[in-house]
């Protein structure tokens, strides 16, 4: 039997099942066009890369850390220089009115070498609403609530900045040494 021959054999049991004559027409392009259906859309059942691709996107999305609570001392850490245990760069997070953000996407602003790299690793919301760069205004975040009405909307504007404007992920909250329990 040739292909030709089990073609119209297969047409001529189509017009006998449908009763409509040249059904096997619109049968091929019924099956092509859901075949090229789920090829388009990778559900393919015998496509490797459609179920391996599924499971590549869903262990690419990272979950994020939980938002926790740092000390002074623990967020002086994250200032963006290299760690010596690993030798790689350590995050850069600061604190602004007590919540600390990971501005590591703006380690050329935050980081060493950046223009406020004094700021990386500290509490600085009273420093950025002052717009000044005094050392007595870093890791005090009492000084934020001691603000004038026109500093305070300025720190306001910084923390819409970080929030909505850079995205910048909050890690967590900054706990004064005054509010730490003692053990």
């Amino acid at each position: 039997m040739t292909l030709s021959h089990a073609a119209k054999e297969m047409g001529k049991w189509c017009d006998g099942i449908t009763g409509v004559e040249g059904s096997s027409g619109y049968l091929a392009l019924l099956i092509v066009t859901a075949v090229g259906w789920l090829w388009i859309n990778d559900s393919l059942p015998f496509q490797a890369n459609g179920a391996s691709k599924q499971i590549e996107e869903e262990e690419e999305e990272e979950v994020p850390d939980p938002p926790r609570n740092f000390t002074i001392t623990q967020l002086r850490h994250f200032d963006g220089t290299v760690d010596q245990r690993t030798d790689e760069k350590k995050p850069v997070y600061l604190s602004v009115n007590g919540t600390v953000f990971d501005v590591s996407n703006g380690r050329d602003f935050y980081g060493p070498g950046g223009p406020y790299e004094v700021f990386a690793g500290r509490e600085c919301g009273a420093a950025l609403a002052t717009m000044s760069f005094d050392e007595k205004l870093l890791d005090d975040v009492s000084a934020c609530e001691k603000l004038g009405v026109g500093d305070r909307n300025e720190l306001q504007n910084w923390m819409e900045k970080f929030e909505h404007y850079r995205c910048y992920p909050i890690k967590g909250k900054l706990v004064p040494d005054d509010k730490l329990l003692s053990p």
